[in-house]
């Protein structure tokens, strides 16, 4: 295979993201990802109360129709994980010598090119973890607080409240060896050593 015809074919490209290790990440197990065409997000809050039960009835009869007991039905539009990374000149002449040399091993040629593939991966897959372990920690998630911090421009800034009842939020309001718990804001930069 030429080296010019590794970067354009599909196949290559699948092979190194199906045979790469990728770090573990828990949000796979949290929240498992389900493929949706939209990119708008329709979510329920669900209201508080006892299971429905499903009613006995006679054969051939029709079964009572229950309602969804929902508190509230959110609608937002999806907001993009993206990350860039360029060549410089430097990298772009470095890769022009290794296509310019015959003996180069293709496997220099391969980790050239998809340590990009495997740069924005990790981001990808790092910023997917954060809103997970935050919607855990927090019970919301909230891209507004991302949006000033690292990226000014962001154009859609969201937060999705799991309003969960603030008598069940707890916090560690004392991290001495008493180490009490009660209600009150998470502290954002909090030390884990706290815990």
């Amino acid at each position: 295979m030429k080296h010019s015809k590794l970067v354009d074919d599909p196949a290559v490209l699948q092979s190194f993201l199906n045979d790469n290790i990728w770090g573990k990440r828990y949000y796979h197990d949290l929240f498992p990802l389900k493929f949706s065409p939209r990119i708008t997000v329709k979510y329920r809050v669900a209201d508080k109360g006892a299971q429905v039960a499903a009613e006995v009835t006679a054969f051939g009869a029709e079964a009572p129709l229950k309602s969804r007991e929902t508190a509230d039905v959110k609608f937002m539009d999806l907001s993009p994980i993206r990350v860039k990374r360029v060549m410089n000149e430097d990298d772009i002449v470095e890769y022009k010598d290794l296509l310019a040399q015959p003996q180069t091993p293709e496997k220099d040629i391969m980790d050239f090119i998809f340590d990009d593939v495997k740069f924005v991966y990790d981001a990808v897959e790092a910023r997917r973890e954060y809103l997970a372990l935050r919607a855990l920690g927090t019970f919301t998630i909230s891209t507004t607080d991302m949006a000033i911090a690292y990226n000014p421009e962001m154009p859609l800034q969201t937060t999705i409240d799991y309003n969960l009842a603030a008598a069940h939020k707890r916090v560690l309001l004392t991290a001495t060896t008493s180490r009490r718990w009660g209600t009150g804001s998470v502290s954002q930069i909090q030390p884990i050593t706290d815990f």
